[in-house]
C-alpha cells in the first residue's frame, strides 16, 4: 500500500484538529482530537528510518494488551496521505494531568543522574526502585510502581526493546492526586526492525545467528547496562526489588502462548522479512523468557 491508500485497517486522521504540536527537526508528532474528546499521538512515518515503525509500534501495544502489561494503545493512521501511528494519550488533560518524563524524577533523587551521559549514570536499579517506591502503580495494575516497572523491563527484554531511557518512561502527575507510573509507550524500535537489508539477511541466515543477535540487546540506556543482556538486566531488577513479578511474567507467557503473540505480529501490518525476523526474535525470546538456563 502507498502512502495515499487507506484500508480498513488504518484510520484516517486527517479530519481531525490539531489539540497540540510537538515536532521537531524531521519528527512530525501531531496531538491530534479525535471529535469524541480522546487526543492520539500522530508519529509520521520518516524517510530516514525503517518503514516498519508503526507496525512495530501496533504490534507491541497488542503484545502488551495480551499479557496484561499497561501500555499506550497503538493504531495505524494516515494523515493527509501521510502513513504513520496513531498512539492515544496517557493523560486527561481535562482533569489536570501532565505527562512528566522519568529524567525529572531521577533528577531529584539522585544528584549523580544525567540523562545526557553515555553511560547513564544515575539510570540504576538501585536508584530507579527507590525513586519508584514514591509514586503510585498505573491505573489498574495490581501491584507497586517498582513491580510495574519490572514487568516492563520484561516486556522489553520479550520485543527487544533497547531504547528504555529515562525520557522513555514516565509519571502521570495532578494535583489532585498522587503521581502514578505511566503505563509503558514508545515502542517503535522494537522487534528487530532496524536491522535492516544485508544485516537482516545475515541474522535469518541461520538459527545460530538469531540466537546470537537476540543476546546482542542490552540494557545500554541504564547504569551499568550495556554489556548486560535485557533479560538478564530483568532478572536481576525483579530479584532485588520486585521478586514475585518474574513468576508472574512467566505464568503470563504460558497463559497466552507463543502461537497467539506471533499472529499478532502478522495482523499488525509487519511483512516480508521484517516479519520474519520480528517473529524469529519474539519465539526466541519467548523462549529464552521460560528458560531460565538460556539467557
Amino acid at each position: 500500500m502507498t502512502d495515499g491508500e487507506v484500508d480498513a485497517s488504518v484510520t484516517d486522521a486527517s479530519a481531525w484538529t490539531v489539540a497540540w504540536d510537538e515536532s521537531s527537526g524531521d519528527s512530525v508528532k501531531l496531538w491530534l482530537d479525535d471529535g469524541e474528546g480522546r487526543h492520539w499521538l500522530f508519529k509520521e512515518r520518516r524517510s530516514n528510518r525503517s518503514e516498519d515503525e508503526a507496525a512495530s509500534e501496533v504490534a507491541a501495544s497488542r503484545i502488551a494488551r495480551v499479557l496484561n502489561v499497561p501500555a499506550a494503545m497503538a493504531m495505524h493512521g494516515v494523515r493527509d496521505g501521510k502513513r504513520g501511528a496513531l498512539v492515544r494519550t496517557l493523560v486527561d488533560r481535562n482533569a489536570g494531568e501532565e505527562l512528566v518524563e522519568g529524567q525529572v524524577l531521577m533528577g531529584f533523587f539522585n544528584e549523580r543522574f544525567d540523562p545526557y551521559d553515555k553511560d547513564s549514570i544515575g539510570h540504576s536499579p538501585h536508584s530507579l526502585a527507590q525513586a519508584l517506591k514514591l509514586v503510585s502503580a498505573p491505573g489498574g495494575f495490581d501491584g507497586t510502581a517498582v513491580e510495574a516497572f519490572s514487568l516492563y523491563l520484561y516486556f522489553d527484554a520479550l520485543i527487544g526493546n533497547t531504547d528504555r531511557h529515562s525520557r522513555n518512561w514516565a509519571l502521570i502527575t495532578s494535583l489532585h492526586a498522587r503521581a502514578r507510573l505511566a503505563e509503558s509507550f514508545d515502542h517503535a524500535t522494537s522487534l528487530g526492525i532496524t536491522t535492516r537489508d544485508k544485516a537482516r539477511e545475515r541474522v535469518l541466515d541461520s538459527h545460530e545467528n538469531l540466537r546470537a543477535f537476540v543476546r546482542k540487546a542490552t540494557a545500554r540506556r541504564f547504569e551499568g547496562g550495556k554489556k548486560v543482556s535485557l533479560l538478564d538486566f530483568a532478572d536481576h531488577f525483579s530479584a532485588g526489588w520486585a521478586p514475585r513479578v518474574t513468576g508472574e511474567w512467566k505464568g503470563r507467557l504460558r497463559a497466552a502462548g507463543i502461537d497467539s503473540l506471533l499472529d499478532l505480529v502478522a495482523s499488525s501490518g509487519l511483512t516480508g522479512e521484517g516479519a520474519k525476523l520480528a517473529q524469529g526474535l519474539l519465539r526466541e525470546n519467548f523462549r529464552r523468557c521460560l528458560d531460565a538456563d538460556a539467557a
